[in-house]
């Protein structure tokens, strides 16, 4: 766990926080698979050393697996730079899908705003939006929406958030 604090969002913020400009964005991307894996099949060394590494969210710690039928989502990759998406999504799966901006989510005051396209959801920035995952998915919105304003809620920094295009 030590590696992980030490590589994971906590050494990231301290690193945007040095930066010139406090507004800095994460980028993110769900990971499916046909098949569950648990966290020891993740190859978490490679992962974790990556440079633009920020943080694994546990669809499984979420109880979102199921959210889509995309497949099972195993995690949300959250990188610095939008190119280490697919350089560490191949560390996961040994592929690299395409992928396309899907949502941006940012938090305002105590309420986490996702926009998708036109579309516009708001969400309250509190416990309740990770305690059950199954309550979000039986709520009415793409599931790009939950999982941007998830990510927004673990990482405390804008994102933007970019769906596979394939499988």
């Amino acid at each position: 766990m030590e590696r992980l604090e030490y590589n994971g969002i906590a050494n990231c913020a301290s690193d945007f926080a040095s930066g010139v400009n406090s507004l800095r964005i994460v980028f993110a991307k769900p990971i499916f698979a046909k098949k569950a894996l648990s966290p020891e099949q993740l190859p978490l060394e490679a992962i974790y050393n990556h440079p633009d590494y920020v943080d694994l969210i546990s669809a499984q710690e979420l109880n979102i697996e199921h959210l889509t039928e995309n497949g099972i989502l195993i995690c949300i990759l959250v990188t610095a730079t939008e190119a280490a998406l697919d350089e560490v999504e191949r560390i996961i799966c040994g592929r690299v899908c395409g992928k396309r901006l899907s949502a941006v989510s940012h938090l305002d005051e105590n309420e986490i705003h996702v926009q998708m396209g036109e579309k516009a959801f708001t969400f309250q920035c509190d416990d309740s939006l990770s305690a059950d995952g199954e309550c979000i998915a039986k709520v009415e919105m793409p599931a790009a929406a939950a999982i941007a304003a998830l990510t927004q809620w673990c990482e405390d920094h804008p994102v933007h958030l970019y769906w596979p295009d394939e499988q």
